[in-house]
């Protein structure tokens, strides 16, 4: 099992990277540590489905 995991209180900086992570690693689990910025969890809740 692969896991693409990002830093303390994701940004869209290490959304981004975890998403280009996911384009090379198809199968890899997204994990967010910490907490996510109130930004990214709203992007995340309209656009989720398309990363």
């Amino acid at each position: 099992m692969e896991v693409i995991i990002s830093h303390q209180s994701t940004d869209f900086d290490s959304l981004a990277a975890m998403v280009a992570a996911k384009k090379i690693y198809k199968d890899a689990l997204l994990v967010f540590t910490g907490a996510v910025e109130k930004n990214v969890r709203k992007f995340i809740s309209v656009y989720g489905d398309l990363i």
